[in-house]
């Protein structure tokens, strides 16, 4: 059954050979090589050291990596003999555990709350299940089961128990025999005897096997004609078809209960050869990648790369995913791991290692509840057993800075928007054409350009003319911008069954002027877009603006926010949970305002004046705060002072609270450009320009304010000012940040700060 070969073939793959080659629209072709488009490398945290060398090692089983408290890590290994090491003191000690010949290959290992080991591993001379321990002081081994070839493939789980009896032991193993996949026990009470054999894989013939333990309950994936299904130990009989897949197989439950099982095939269809993608679990049935769905995919790197490993563990409610892949002979090979959940497709890739000579079959394994190491991986490469492992780093930006674009005369008004799947989608502007571009993130880095404006066309961009962006609810690019004809455009990114991706665009206003000629975009309930603008009504400019109650209808609605004010410059809308409008401007005074529209009644607020003593020439940018739904502004004042003003009531009385927030020490320093969101804790996250000679500090800087404290740090610094700062966040409250260079002519994205930082593939 190709449940999804089909489907990817009409849209997902289809798609993401687009973004992954090129993203050209209808509006206008640019064919200009992006050479440093793709993202570089995040954080270099992969640490690599020698577990052993010099013995004859076999293939390692897929968990022959643990962690025990601590996180100290332990391996199981061996060919000639089985072999137990671990970490101490930063030097891994190894010990000798069954000095019989020709056994450790396949080897399973487990490591209970108090540190005790357990392994199961197979005696290849004998064709046995063999099993060793050290919960009672010293290794005992034993022979556990040898009904037919077994144990070629094995997993041991333990959890230690709450008396003197011993642990509670779940074991899985395959009966090359029968092909049949067994399960055994031992729990506490037991008294170390152990449970007859049961099978575990229903009525079907099973070629490969992995499992897992979530509770007390066990899970299996099983490998059988061509398919993948499922099992767990509640009903071993009832088994699951997953999807199509290769014989090989891997399976992990997160902290919710959720299982995942990656599956390798070869998609026939299209030129993309082997793709493995994350299969879930979801009210009882399976989700792989849909047309509508185009998740789950770790990755596809060509015709003939055919997997030749998998192994997978959960943290949390996260997965690691490691994968071998053949390298550059038919001796080497390459190891990939992937990140994420159900939206691994837009989660984390990074490479292991590299043409590794001989066998690797790697191992992943995950540590949580340490605060000094994320997850690692062991493998094999030639006479080495080699042990990687990503520590936690927080509150790193300076190394996950990648280009957008780099080319020459790149301008200001950049616009930065996250989707629901973390992909960034990033809107610029060339100072010497006035075109408009637009990029978003793909697996392998980011898309080539798609130009927003039409042919010959120029969008007003510049000190005080600013385009916008925002995303619909699939993640579709909406754009907005004013044309040198002084025509207010409004841009949807659309993807024809037939052609190439890329902006239809559409005359929205007209009698817009140079220096007044922002617009914000916001999308509101029920995917509708809002679009805020300067209208000139012949005398001066005021604020419009114009909606959709549908994003299908053709109509565009207009209302007026304020005619008595004649307004300038940049301007900013955010939308609240019930569809309102929050919207952010500065009057011809300069000084900074705020109003409200109501969607019940369709009317704005009288603005508000934030600030009558000092004023801005700076972006006032407007936030929500999801928790308790009210607008807090953000801008720097004449007196280089970053403020925040939020809105709050007391019982009746309701007023604008201003904070200074920041500020260079000394006369000289500068600060501006301000950009401000608000995560789902509250937690207000800004980024802006800052200069302080007396600091030593010129750059981008990043600040979060949590109740009343507040933590800062430079991103990058800087020949010249930074300009067109804008923040957006990741799930997870991760925040992304993309920004100008003018002395440097390049616009940029930083990624981070999050427990850990992951480098993307690199092929």
């Amino acid at each position: 059954m190709k449940l999804h070969g089909r489907i990817w073939r009409g849209a997902a793959l289809a798609l993401l050979f687009l973004v992954l080659t090129s993203s050209v629209g209808f509006s206008q072709s640019d064919t200009q090589s992006d050479t440093q488009a793709e993202l570089q490398a995040v954080p270099p945290g992969w640490r690599v050291e020698t577990v052993d060398d010099g013995r004859i090692f076999g293939k390692l089983g897929q968990n022959s990596l643990a962690y025990g408290p601590g996180g100290v890590p332990h391996v199981a290994y061996g060919a000639d003999h089985l072999y137990h090491a671990y970490r101490a003191g930063g030097n891994w000690v190894v010990e000798l555990v069954d000095s019989s010949p020709q056994v450790g290959k396949q080897a399973s290992i487990a490591v209970d709350s108090l540190g005790h080991v357990y392994i199961t591993y197979y005696d290849e001379l004998n064709q046995n299940l063999k099993y060793a321990t050290n919960w009672k002081g010293w290794w005992e081994v034993v022979t556990l089961a040898s009904a037919g070839d077994v144990g070629a493939k094995s997993f041991v789980f333990a959890i230690m128990g709450g008396g003197q009896q011993g642990p509670n032991v779940y074991v899985g193993y395959l009966n090359a025999t029968t092909y049949k996949v067994m399960f055994m026990y031992s729990e506490e009470e037991m008294m170390g005897y152990w449970s007859d054999p049961e099978i575990a894989s229903g009525s079907l013939n099973v070629s490969n096997f992995a499992m897992t333990m979530h509770g007390y309950q066990a899970y299996v994936s099983l490998a059988s004609g061509g398919n993948i299904y499922y099992a767990t130990s509640t009903n071993w009989s009832g088994v699951e078809l997953v999807g199509e897949g290769q014989a090989i197989t891997a399976i992990a439950v997160t902290d919710d209960g959720t299982p995942y099982i990656p599956i390798s095939y070869d998609e026939t269809y299209v030129p993309w050869g082997w793709i493995t993608y994350l299969a879930y679990r979801e009210n009882n049935n399976w989700v792989s990648p849909t047309q509508d769905t185009p998740y789950g995919l770790i990755f596809s790197l060509g015709d003939d790369i055919q997997p030749e490993a998998l192994s997978i563990q959960a943290d949390g409610n996260e997965v690691y995913v490691a994968i071998q892949l053949p390298g550059s002979n038919a001796s080497y090979h390459n190891l990939y791991i992937a990140h994420g959940a159900k939206e691994i497709y837009l989660g984390d890739h990074y490479t292991v290692q590299v043409d590794a000579y001989g066998e690797i079959f790697p191992a992943v394994a995950v540590s949580p509840g340490t605060i000094d190491l994320k997850a690692g991986v062991v493998y094999l490469n030639g006479n080495l057993l080699e042990y990687q492992f990503l520590p936690s780093m927080t509150d790193i930006w300076s190394k996950s800075i990648s280009p957008v674009d780099t080319s020459s005369s790149m301008g200001r008004c950049t616009v930065l928007r996250t989707d629901n799947n973390g992909r960034a989608h990033v809107l610029y502007s060339r100072s010497d054409t006035g075109a408009l571009y637009y990029k978003f993130s793909t697996p392998t880095g980011l898309s080539g350009r798609t130009t927003v404006t039409d042919e010959g066309e120029m969008a007003r961009c510049g000190l005080y003319d600013r385009p916008s962006m925002d995303l619909l609810s699939n993640g579709a690019a909406v754009a907005s911008f004013v044309n040198s004809a002084g025509e207010l455009i409004y841009g949807k990114y659309t993807c024809p069954p037939i052609g190439r991706c890329g902006f239809v665009n559409q005359i929205i206003d007209t009698g817009m002027r140079y220096f007044e000629s922002s617009t914000a975009m916001a999308i509101g309930n029920g995917d509708y877009p809002f679009i805020l603008y300067h209208k000139f009504d012949g005398v001066h400019s005021h604020l419009r603006m114009a909606y959709q109650r549908s994003n299908n209808y053709p109509t565009w609605n207009k209302v007026d926010v304020d005619n008595s004010k004649n307004t300038y410059g940049p301007i900013a809308m955010e939308p609240d949970l019930e569809g309102n409008m929050h919207a952010t401007f500065v009057d011809i005074p300069d000084h900074p305002h705020y109003s409200k529209y109501t969607l019940a009644n369709g009317t704005w607020s009288t603005p508000t004046i934030l600030d009558s003593t000092n004023y801005t020439m700076h972006p006032v940018r407007v936030a929500v705060n999801p928790k308790s739904n009210t607008p807090q502004v953000a801008f720097a004042n004449n007196l280089d002072q970053l403020i925040v003003t939020a809105y709050g009531c007391l019982g009746q009385i309701c007023l604008w609270n201003a904070n200074t927030v920041d500020a260079p020490p000394d006369d000289a320093g500068t600060l501006g450009a301000p950009s401000i969101i608000i995560d789902s804790n509250g937690r207000r996250l800004l980024t802006y320009d800052y200069f302080s000679p007396q600091q030593g500090i010129n750059g981008l800087k990043f600040m979060k304010i949590e109740g009343a404290v507040k933590t800062s740090q430079i991103i990058e610094t800087t020949p010249g000012l930074v300009d067109s700062t804008s923040i957006a966040l990741r799930p997870g409250d991760v925040p992304v940040i993309a920004y100008h260079l003018p002395a440097l002519g390049q616009i940029k994205v930083a990624w981070g700060p999050v427990s850990v930082f992951l480098p993307l593939i690199r092929r």
